[in-house]
């Protein structure tokens, strides 16, 4: 019947096709995490990563024993320019902040002495709309934070840009 093809009807069925595709997309498993080539923060102030689909929906930031001269920020990339406005984020270790950031989502640094080893999470939570959390040690502190940027459009990619200079460690990127 039309209820049982449905898959509406009351009466329990084992084998309707609403319960078989539910049964389905339940097994299933998320959406593969595509990763990028890890670049070197060795020299230099920024490092642009592109290809990201503009369908991806959340996107990791991994930092391996980073450092900087200053602050960092991580931007999006929207038709191959950088989207330096939008966000608000803040970022802090053992008391000590970088106060409200509105030109990418920041990362506090208060010493390059300290490696920075974590993860930056980026989730689209609506059309235009993306939240941001990280967490990292960095020498036996932890820094945290998070924020939001609005009005994006279609990313592309992202930037991580320092407000001073590379000094070691590795950064990639995954998405999904």
């Amino acid at each position: 019947t039309a209820t049982w093809q449905a898959g509406t009807g009351t009466t329990e069925s084992l084998v309707s096709p609403a319960k078989v595709k539910a049964a389905i997309l339940a097994l299933s498993p998320p959406a593969t995490l595509n990763l990028s080539s890890t670049q070197d923060t060795t020299s230099g102030s920024e490092i642009d990563f592109t290809g990201v689909p503009s369908t991806a929906t959340e996107i990791n930031v991994y930092f391996i024993g980073y450092t900087n001269t200053g602050t960092s920020r991580v931007q999006f990339r929207v038709g191959g320019s950088v989207v330096t406005s939008g966000y608000y984020s803040a970022s802090g270790s053992s008391g000590a902040e970088s106060g409200a950031k509105t030109d990418g989502f920041v990362i506090y640094n208060d010493g390059i002495t300290r490696q920075h080893n974590g993860i930056m999470n980026l989730v689209k939570a609506a059309s235009g709309t993306w939240v941001e959390s990280h967490s990292l040690t960095a020498g036996g502190a932890e820094v945290n934070g998070g924020g939001s940027a609005t009005s994006i459009g279609n990313i592309d990619g992202i930037r991580v840009k320092a407000t001073g200079v590379f000094q070691a460690g590795k950064i990639s990127i995954g998405w999904r």
